[in-house]
């Protein structure tokens, strides 16, 4: 063959490897608005609410702000960064050599962005806020700030607006960033963070729950089934397919592809993730799901002592409500709470909402349901309370991710406070985590019976 035949060949080999690759899939880089639902690592702009008119009832006025928010976006913990960093290059090389073999049915463009890609986070950065995670925070506090101006605007009062977050970085950084929108460069105080705070990380003393929900593979029964259905099965045929392997990937490989993906898109929102490009819009609904199985049953609604243990919360703001009806004038105007998932999830399961009719299982995916752990676990996932003085006594109005939010067996919007009252006495009044939490023998092993032999059961409120 002459050299010109050489050439054609070279160029029909090439001509016929860059249709195998762009055949199959839509160039994930060139999608304009990509599957951004990302579970727990969803970043916040895809679930807040950015309309910042004045919230406005006729007849009343805002008369105190309760928060509690989880830590923006942040950067992957340790151990994560250090497996990115040794098991990414060998999938990148995988990848790369079956591409070469014309196996890849990914298009040129996201091959290039694979081949391309490097490492962007070091173990130096281990769980730190990320800017994206700052602006999350300033811009949060921003629109609170126009909803509620008599409430949250300058100059600050070290008296009128209360700061308070544990001791991680991300969560003392959101606190600071948040209150950056409120007052500017103006100096604000924050107390000391004590560890492991009984109000903002209440389930880091509660051993019960440890040994029982978090620790326990018990908890995990229904996302290890569906890890196990033909869902994810499909989803993992289909990713090793994509990428030009023979046989399978493993769910611990293709399961690190999807949180790159995750980290990527959530600290860099404007640039194109190129692990993202693996997946198809069904391939992250699966994982989403596959999420969402894990924090229902080990953090909301699949075991009682989740959310019940979550009622410091709920007392505190019965008491500060409560305490602005008696005192007015000497009350402050703001309670900021800063910390993390953990809490922030508990505290929206023990109030009562966004719950299923029954528990989510394995077997409901694709199917309408009210727990999503992208929507209420979001990086700054929030919850704002907000006591409105009204002619005829205190109401009180709820917000979560900045969406106006009815509380259970409340009759609008607006709730009276008396009736929030009476329907969390018991929640309030049972309140003791030191008899709750205690773990250890036979009844910690009762308990555990109890928990995993019934199904879920309802919160009452």
């Amino acid at each position: 063959m002459g050299l010109l035949g050489v050439a054609v060949a070279a160029l029909l080999y090439h001509a016929c490897v860059t249709a195998q690759a762009g055949a199959h899939e839509q160039c994930y880089a060139e999608v304009p608005e990509p599957y951004d639902h990302l579970a727990t690592k969803t970043p916040y702009y895809v679930v807040q609410n950015n309309n910042d008119s004045e919230e406005v009832f006729p007849g009343c006025r805002p008369a105190q702000f309760w928060l509690t928010a989880r830590h923006g976006t942040r950067y992957p913990g340790d151990d994560d960064i250090i497996h990115m960093d040794r098991r990414l290059p060998l999938l990148q090389q995988h990848i790369l050599r079956n591409y070469a073999a014309g196996r890849s049915k990914l298009c040129a463009l996201d091959l290039d962005n694979i081949r391309e890609w490097h490492q962007a986070f070091d173990r130096s950065m281990e769980n730190q806020l990320t800017e994206s995670g700052e602006h999350e925070l300033f811009h949060m506090a921003k629109r609170f700030q126009k909803r509620f101006p008599t409430l949250l605007g300058a100059p600050y009062d070290p008296d009128k607006h209360k700061f308070l977050t544990t001791t991680k970085q991300r969560a003392m950084q959101s606190g600071r960033w948040f209150a950056r929108g409120l007052f500017g460069d103006q100096p604000v105080i924050f107390p000391k963070p004590k560890t492991n705070d009984p109000l903002l990380q209440f389930y880091k003393t509660c051993d019960k729950w440890r040994e029982l929900i978090d620790d326990s593979e018990d908890s995990r029964r229904e996302r290890y089934a569906f890890q196990n259905s033909s869902h994810m099965l499909s989803t993992i045929s289909g990713v090793s397919d994509r990428l030009g392997f023979v046989g399978n990937m493993s769910y611990a490989d293709v399961r690190l592809m999807y949180d790159i993906c995750r980290y990527d898109k959530s600290a860099f929102p404007d640039r194109v993730s190129p692990w993202c490009a693996v997946f198809t819009e069904l391939d992250m609904k699966v994982f989403e799901f596959d999420n969402d199985l894990e924090y229902y049953w080990v953090d909301s609604y699949g075991n009682r002592l989740n959310y019940e243990q979550a009622c410091p919360k709920v007392k505190d703001f019965i008491d500060k409500f409560s305490a602005v009806g008696s005192s007015p004038e000497r009350q402050p105007l703001a309670h900021l709470y800063f910390s993390h998932l953990g809490g922030v999830l508990k505290f929206i399961t023990r109030l009562g909402i966004f719950n299923e009719s029954r528990p989510l299982r394995s077997g409901d995916f694709g199917t309408a349901r009210a727990f999503s752990s992208s929507y209420l676990s979001a990086f700054a996932s929030n919850v704002a309370l907000v006591l409105f003085e009204c002619g005829d006594g205190y109401h009180v109005s709820a917000y979560v991710q900045e969406h106006p939010t009815r509380l259970p067996g409340c009759p609008g919007q607006l709730c009276p406070l008396e009736r929030l009252v009476s329907q969390y006495r018991d929640v309030v009044d049972g309140c003791d985590l030191t008899t709750m939490c205690a773990s250890g023998g036979w009844l910690a092993t009762m308990w555990k019976t109890l928990v995993w032999g019934l199904p879920a059961l309802s919160v009452l409120v």
